[in-house]
């Protein structure tokens, strides 16, 4: 798994799967998810130059936090679990840590809502 993180705009959404799925092409979307502040996209190609042995089929994501573009990604061996459905119970549990670690720093409309969804 990887974690990027890249300063945005404090009001800048995070890409949509769509986004991610059109940067990508021609690459070939095998699923797409928005949901929870998260975007995921699982990819038929490319996951094998991500590590060795690896499988063609790897997640990508993206998510905002603070302010802060977070960019996600798996990359699992041939074969693995993680390269199909798994992975993408990895990815929304990354993604799930990456919030609960993060202070809130931002107080936008995105931020206030995570805030008082942890207050429940």
């Amino acid at each position: 798994m990887t974690v990027q993180v890249q300063p945005g705009l404090m009001k800048q959404d995070a890409p949509t799967a769509d986004d991610l799925s059109a940067a990508l092409a021609p690459v070939k979307t095998l699923a797409k998810l928005d949901g929870d502040g998260v975007s995921l996209i699982q990819l038929a190609s490319g996951g094998d130059r991500g590590i060795p042995a690896g499988d063609p089929r790897h997640w990508r994501g993206t998510m905002m936090i603070n302010g802060y573009l977070v960019g996600i990604a798996l990359y699992a061996p041939k074969g693995n679990v993680l390269a199909g459905r798994k992975g993408k119970r990895m990815m929304i549990a990354l993604a799930e840590s990456l919030r609960e670690a993060s202070p809130i720093k931002d107080y936008s409309a995105q931020a206030k809502a995570l805030a008082a969804k942890k207050k429940k």
